[in-house]
Formats: C-alpha cells, structure tokens, sequence
C-alpha cells in the first residue's frame, strides 16, 4: 500500500505527461505505415477472435509482433476505428512507463529527490516523440514497459528470494519477447545484474538457463511462421559499417542531448554536433570512473545492447539506412539511470547545481517535445517536415508522394514518386504506383513501361499484373487481358478482382457460360461482385 506522499510522483509524472501531450489526441492516422498496420485492416482488428491469432501468425510478411497488434484490436473494438483511442493509449503507455522507471530508481537508488527528477526528464524527452505521438511507436514502449516489469522483479527476487517475483520477472520477460525480437538481449543485462548481487558464474549460469530456453521456444516458433526468407540488404561492407557507427554516434547522442530530429532520421555523413556530444559524454564518464561500481555496470550496456543490433539490422538487414527514433526509446532508460546512480552520489556536495541542471534540461526538453509534438500534426505538415528534415531519403519522398496520391493531387505525387526512385531505384512498389498514375491518365503507353520495370524488379507483384491486365481489357485486348488475369489467379487465389475481370473478358467475347462460371466464384466470396453484371449473364 502507498502513503499519499508516495503517490506523489506517481501523479506528477502522469499530469505532466497529460499537459504536453494532449494536442496529441485529436491529431489523426499519419501517413508513415498507419495505412497498412491499421486503416485498411480495421475490419480484421475490429475482431476480438484475431487476439489468439496473433500468435499463430505474421500480421504483414516478416511482421511478427503478436503483442502490438493486440494493442491495436482492443482499440479498435474501444473506438471502431477512432483515432483519438489510439492516441489516448500511446499516452497511456508513456505515463505507465514513466511511473514504472520511477520504481525501478526507487529499487536501485536511495536518492528519491534525483529520482524523480531524472523521471520527470524521462517523461518529456523529445526522443520520444515519435513513440508517443506516431501510433505503431507505440511498440518500443510496450517493449519498455514489460522490461521495467521484468527488471523490477528481478531486485526483488534479488532481494527477498520470492518465487512469485521470479515467475513474475520470466511471464514479462516471455511477453517482452513476443513485443519485439530486441528482447533477446536482456538476458546479458541480467547476468549483469545478477552478479552485482555477487551470484558465482556457476549461479548466474543456472538462473539464466530458464531465459534461454523461453528465447529458443520464441526463435522456433517464429522460424515455423516465418514466410519470406530474410536477406541481407548489404552492396557495401565499409559504408554499411560506417553507417553503423554513425547511426550510433548519433543515437547516444540524440539520447543525451537531442539537438536536432527527424521523423524519417537518415544520415550519410558525421553529425559533427551529436558527435561532438558523444564526446563530450564520453570524457563525463571518465570524470566519472571512480564512481562506476558492479551497480553501475548494468545501465552502461543496457542502451548499447538494445541499440546495436537495431542499427545493425537497419543497416545490414533492412539496407535503408534509416533509424527512426521510437527505436531508442528503451534505450534511453539506461542513459537515464546511469546518470541517475553517477549524480545520486554527488548530490550532498552538488544539490543546487545538479538542481538547477535538471531544470533547465526539464524545460528545454518541454519545449522542444512541445513544438516537435505539432509537426505531426496534419499528413501535409507531416510529409512536409520528412521531406525539409531528410531531403536525401526516398522515404521522405515516398511518405508525402503517396499522400499526395492518395488525395489525388498527382502531378504532386508524381514529382516526389520519381524523386524517391531516383534515389533509390529498387522500390518496385513505387514504380507500380506510378503507373497507375498515368493509368488513371489514360496515358496507357507510359503506364505499361513502369509496369514493365515494376515487374523487372518483382515478376510476381500481383498489382502490378492486374493493372497491366485492366490496361488490355481497356484497349479490348482480351487475349492479353485473359493471359494477365490467369497468371494472378494460377499465383494467388484470393484476389477476387482477377475473377471479376476474366468474368468481363468472357462475357466481352460471348462466352457468358465461362463467364458465369467464373463469376460464381466471385459471389461466394463475397467480396467484389456486381448484381447487374450477374442477372445480365443469367439472362444471356
């Protein structure tokens, strides 16, 4: 039970989260992945019986986030689709993260005047932004949350031997896993944390033995769902590793002291700023090493350890060299704790300088959250700041071309759709998109030649094919048209436009029993019918 002077922080943290995000709730959907996580499977995740089938799946191919997802049906089935819900739950997180680092200090550092301080800090950094304000961030905080969880009942496991906070420590640890694969790490944080507590390697050894076996049961599940084979996206060693170190240099330093952001955060070059503030942490750590004790040791790997994989994979693995800011998210909770154990003690002799540090740090990280919050406001002030943010990213231009598209501005989107793949000339989906541009056009001629190169880079995308397909239908090539609609079908089974348009293709040439045939198909799907079209070929 708590005191009411316990409970204290607990309110502070959450009414001044509240404040400074607020404007938040009534932003909408943006457009950087929403679309596909969220508004075009509101049917799906308006379905409390797709709870259990997040576990036995991958939600898009190579997606596996069983928690996340959850997150997003209970929402759904909350607020049909409101986006206000989805917002007011990022909030949420945010203040039971914030609260749960709170505890976490209190278990780890007697100093709770710094405690909840460094808190407070947590609560209103702009790195976190991203995480909060952008919906699917939402996933870096459950990771956090279920990690505090875990670490929480560690210590007291730790402490007073209770196998309730054991299997407390392993269930978040298990739940962490199946939020976000970077979990895997945090076995390496306990057998850190452990030996602080001076266990023999023999007894950090047995007690990690149980995580081991959890992260095997999570690798073979995931390898037997899995149905797209990963690749490395790698041309260039040297230029990806030093990608690598950049990206990390710029991290810790963004972690620090975030002087500059993007939503789309894409770096060719030495930030000289943020490395001159990676500098400058390194040589306070120095000032510091007298200070570092088997306490200390855990939070300085902690945010190397959830940072360096992440990067690698953005890197080496996914090939964009992009890493979007959500990501740091809990590795940040080491920076924070590290320097709350290094200032904790040295405030007897330091109380007004480390005081009126964290003030000013307190407000210049509100303000910054608070203008960094209404850049992501509106998709047009969103797409906007991508682009002015990272003008040598195809992502910024794909993000507000496809916006563009979507509200039918297109010479809009043309222009940033081809600057996109002019700087990265591999994206097949983009050049799809362009097509069916000036296919909507009527400008069928350079409609087929990026369908053409579409199909150069991904011989099987079936969008691509249907396209083409309705281009021959158009021109009444129905020969052509057939041969389109066939492929798709032969491929894929369930795209039930293909049915419905090789139905037109036999009623245009007279065969209304094939046609019939096919379109029956079509109606017991339920998905993409005409009536009209039906009863004409009953009458034929």
């Amino acid at each position: 039970r708590y005191s009411n002077l316990e409970i204290y922080p607990y309110l502070l943290f959450s009414a001044v989260i509240i404040i400074l995000y607020s404007k938040a709730l009534f932003f909408g959907f943006s457009p950087l992945d929403d679309a596909i996580l969220i508004t075009d499977n509101i049917k799906w995740l308006s379905s409390i019986e797709n709870i259990f089938i997040t576990f036995s799946t991958e939600y898009l191919p190579n997606l596996y986030r069983p928690v996340l997802i959850i997150s997003f049906i209970i929402d759904t089935i909350i607020g049909d689709g409101n986006p206000i819900i989805y917002h007011l739950t990022n909030i949420l997180l945010h203040i039971i993260s914030t609260c749960l680092l709170y505890t976490l200090l209190m278990h780890i550092s007697k100093n709770q005047f710094v405690n909840i301080l460094s808190s407070l800090l947590f609560s209103v950094h702009p790195i976190f932004v991203h995480a909060v304000v952008w919906i699917p961030g939402r996933n870096d905080i459950l990771l956090a949350i279920f990690l505090l969880i875990s670490t929480i009942s560690l210590y007291k496991y730790l402490r007073i031997n209770n196998v309730i906070q054991l299997l407390l420590h392993l269930g978040c640890f298990t739940i962490a896993l199946f939020t976000k694969e970077i979990a895997m790490v945090y076995p390496i944080i306990i057998m850190i944390i452990t030996n602080s507590f001076d266990f023999n390697k023999l007894k950090s050894a047995r007690f990690i033995i149980p995580h081991l076996l959890i992260i095997l049961t999570w690798i073979f599940l995931r390898i037997s769902l899995s149905t797209h084979i990963l690749q490395w996206a790698n041309d260039n060693f040297l230029i990806s590793l030093f990608y690598t170190f950049n990206h990390f240099v710029i991290s810790i330093g963004k972690m620090t002291l975030p002087i500059s952001q993007s939503i789309i955060p894409h770096y060719t070059n030495l930030d000289f700023k943020y490395l001159f503030v990676f500098v400058i942490l390194l040589i306070t750590l120095l000032n510091f090493k007298k200070s570092i004790n088997k306490l200390i040791f855990p939070w300085i790997y902690w945010p190397i350890l959830f940072i360096i994989p992440t990067i690698t994979w953005s890197v080496f693995g996914i090939g964009d060299n992009i890493f979007y800011e959500h990501r740091l998210y809990t590795s940040v909770i080491g920076i924070i704790i590290l320097f709350t154990l290094l200032i904790g003690d040295k405030i007897l002799s330091r109380l007004r300088i480390v005081k009126y540090m964290y003030i000013l740090l307190f407000i210049y990280f509100t303000q910054t959250s608070w203008v960094r919050i209404g850049q992501y406001n509106f998709p047009t002030n969103f797409s906007n700041n991508a682009v002015e943010e990272s003008p040598k990213c195809y992502k910024s231009y794909v993000i507000r071309g496809s916006y563009y598209y979507e509200i039918m501005e297109y010479d809009k989107a043309l222009k940033d759709l081809n600057i996109a793949i002019d700087l990265n000339s591999k994206l097949y989906k983009i050049y799809n998109r362009i097509g069916t541009i000036y296919q909507y056009n009527a400008n069928f001629n350079l409609a087929l030649l990026y369908y053409d190169k579409t199909l150069q880079l991904m011989p099987d995308y079936y969008e691509t094919i249907y396209n083409k397909g309705n281009i021959y239908l158009k021109e009444k090539n129905y020969k052509l048209a057939a041969e389109f609609y066939k492929k798709i079908i032969s491929t894929n089974n369930e795209f039930i436009p293909a049915f419905n348009n090789l139905a037109l293709v036999y009623y245009y040439q007279a065969d209304y029993v094939m046609a019939l045939k096919i379109l029956k198909r079509v109606i017991k799907s339920g998905q993409f019918y005409n009536l009209q079209f039906y009863y004409s070929l009953i009458g034929k």
